[in-house]
């Protein structure tokens, strides 16, 4: 059984991970659990698209000033990702994102 310091080997427990910039990923758990989300490049900075489709059909979106304020809202929102595994789409690898231990 894992222990709070050696995470499940199915889940990394990381923000997000700009290796996952354009991707599609499914929310499967956490505020908005269900829908699919996006981050994408916006200049210097960052828009986290949020819809109920995976095609991205009228999003919801948030802009990000920098990598630290994605993984920030991820974080708060709590958001188990399950992202593509590769360029194709084809299955999905779940992605924990949890908020940093208080200190």
């Amino acid at each position: 059984m894992p222990t709070a310091s050696a995470p499940s080997p199915a889940y990394a427990t990381l923000a997000f991970d700009p290796q996952h910039l354009h991707a599609v990923g499914r929310i499967v758990a956490g505020e908005e659990c269900g829908c699919h989300v996006q981050v994408v490049p916006d200049g210097e900075h960052y828009m986290v698209y949020v819809s109920r489709t995976p095609d991205m059909a009228d999003p919801f979106d948030a802009w990000m000033y920098d990598m630290a304020d994605i993984q920030a809202y991820f974080a708060l929102s709590r958001w188990q990702v399950a992202w593509p595994t590769d360029a194709a789409g084809t299955g999905a690898v779940p992605v924990t994102t949890q908020p940093a231990a208080e200190h």
